[in-house]
């Protein structure tokens, strides 16, 4: 039920502010606010408990225009709050007000209404408002006079979507994308996005050396192909071209840049196959040399997986999440020291791929031109690997010293490392391959016989030269005729 009180104060002669507010009952606040959304506009309405700017837009004439709405919407906690608002105007004029709100969810909102005559100060205002007497969001607006420049008419914005909303619509956008080999395994397992009612776009490591690809959408509806409608392995993103898994509902209108703060929604794959759902915030947006634009996002609970949607407040689709700057690396070692300093996750804008056409390519002609990557099939006779300027050689105590994934010039030399934990007597031989950021092979070491032993933790290692070209370079440790350990390096100039 929403229940509205109004409040007016007189500023000075035919001038008058007052704000409206909607209240419901729940229990007391337990956290902070975080600013969702600042709107103002001429005119609104109230839509299924919430209000709505008609018309939005941050420029106001007089006499024409007869009042200022401002919307505010927050996440916070249930229960009872503070709100206090703030009209700062031309010449020093201030206005405040504070009531209490009672908000049933974590979302909730309230808006002002300032009414506008003759005698308005013309020129630039903010609204700043309070909750729990934190600050809590202001909005700037101007007031003109009769002979200033009226805005062309905006379309209304659409009312844009709760979180639970937000969650439910990056679920619609997901499949589940399989890459099988000969024989119908499963070789990897992700989510892809609908683009469209025919085109899915997933994570290259998924069909990374699949001989067919299986798209699962939530209804049960199931597609095996055997080609891609293109692919990037740069940006780690594959296009396949579907028919029949894609729900009308499901489908989601590519977003514009988002800015730096907004909200939006993504998923994580589970081992059943099934999605986990989160929240995010924008914190970014670069230019990566060799590998493209990417945003950055920061979970608020919960992970990522790439190939997952990114949905905006508004239910738009913002990207595709990216398996970051190293496409193809299976694991991400982080030291203790770390911890508190995660890098942020990346996103593939879905500007990147939503027009692209073309014919599509067999798998098997793509595994010909050598496009795949190897698996990692040994990697559970592995402990760890890396990257290193140097090796410490103590007996029981060596270790690498410096561990990077990032060279320049000046290192002139670096360490290639691995700590084998094997699980099976091996007898074998062991070869160092490098590789650049094309899949074309630079250099590899002569194959070095050997016997691992259950219980041993044997360390080997192989010092290069820095490769003299910037990029993105990979190592491959193979045993026998199988990958067993794969890192990716950056050299820069």
């Amino acid at each position: 039920m929403i229940a509205t009180v109004a409040l007016t104060l007189v500023v000075n002669a035919g001038f008058l502010p007052a704000f409206f507010f909607a209240t419901q009952t729940a229990a007391q606040p337990t956290s902070t606010i975080r600013v969702l959304s600042t709107t103002s506009g001429s005119q609104g309405e109230e839509r299924a408990g919430r209000y709505v700017i008609l018309d939005p837009r941050n420029t106001f004439q007089v006499p024409s225009d007869r009042q200022v709405v401002i919307s505010f919407q927050w996440l916070g906690s249930p229960g009872k709050h503070q709100i206090a608002g703030t009209w700062k105007g031309p010449g020093g004029l201030s206005v405040g007000s504070q009531f209490e709100y009672v908000a049933a969810e974590r979302e909730f909102s309230a808006y002002w209404t300032l009414p506008l005559t003759a005698a308005a100060p013309r020129g630039p205002w903010t609204f700043e408002a309070q909750v729990d007497g934190e600050p809590a969001g202001t909005h700037a607006f101007e007031v003109v006079g009769a002979d200033g420049t009226v805005p062309a008419p905006t379309p209304p914005r659409p009312m844009p979507l709760t979180r639970s909303e937000m969650l439910t619509r990056s679920l619609a956008a997901a499949v589940n994308v399989e890459g099988l080999d000969a024989t119908g395994r499963v070789l990897e397992r992700g989510p892809g996005t609908l683009l469209n009612d025919h085109t899915v776009v997933t994570a290259f490591r998924v069909v990374n050396g699949a001989v067919r690809i299986r798209v699962k959408a939530a209804n049960g509806a199931s597609v095996e192909i055997a080609d891609l409608l293109a692919y990037d392995r740069h940006r780690d993103w594959a296009l396949l071209k579907v028919t029949g898994v894609a729900a009308a509902e499901a489908l989601l209108k590519p977003a514009d840049s988002p800015p730096i703060g907004s909200g939006c929604a993504t998923l994580s794959a589970v081992s059943d196959g099934g999605f986990s759902v989160t929240t995010a915030e924008v914190v970014g947006v670069n230019d990566y040399p060799g590998t493209g634009r990417r945003l950055s996002i920061s979970l608020l609970n919960g992970g990522a997986t790439p190939g997952a949607p990114v949905v905006n407040e508004y239910g738009e689709l913002v990207g595709v999440v990216s398996e970051g700057l190293y496409p193809g690396i299976d694991t991400l070692v982080v030291r203790m020291g770390s911890l508190t300093n995660l890098p942020p996750t990346l996103v593939i804008p879905a500007t990147a791929f939503t027009t692209i056409t073309g014919a599509p390519m067999p798998l098997a002609d793509l595994a010909a031109k050598g496009v795949f990557t190897p698996r990692v099939v040994k990697g559970q006779h592995v402990l760890s690997g890396g990257f290193a300027t140097k090796i410490l050689r103590d007996g029981g105590r060596t270790q690498p010293v410096d561990q990077k994934t990032e060279f320049t010039a000046q290192d002139q030399s670096m360490t290639v490392f691995v700590t084998w934990d094997p699980k099976e007597r091996l007898k074998t031989v062991i070869t160092l391959r490098l590789f650049d950021q094309d899949n074309r092979l630079l250099a590899e070491t002569k194959p070095a016989k050997t016997t691992l032993r259950v219980g041993s933790l044997p360390f080997t290692t192989w010092e290069l030269k820095v490769p003299p070209v910037a990029g993105i370079y990979r190592a491959d440790v193979v045993l026998g005729s199988d990958v067993a350990w794969r890192g990716f390096f950056r050299v820069e100039r």
